[in-house]
């Protein structure tokens, strides 16, 4: 594969790191208002519920790339 087209594969990806950020945020944001202001036991606190369990999943995926690409893996204490 050339430069050419490798960099237009990376350019072309929908899903980037921040969006999968901003993905997860929102999600947070919208079972934080879930458990704030709707009642737990009605179809939408469900719902926003469920939405806001995306979170965990994305930020697994960024401590795994995180410590993938990491150089100094030893701890600190």
């Amino acid at each position: 594969m050339s430069n050419e087209t490798a960099l237009s594969v990376r350019e072309n990806r929908p899903l980037t790191a921040n969006v999968l950020k901003y993905i997860a945020i929102a999600a947070m944001l919208i079972d934080h208002i879930a458990w704030s202001f709707v009642s737990d036991y009605s179809v939408l606190g469900q719902i926003m519920h469920v939405i806001g369990r995306l979170t965990a999943p994305i930020m697994c995926y960024f401590i795994a790339e995180g410590y993938y690409y990491t150089r100094n893996v030893k701890s600190t204490c």
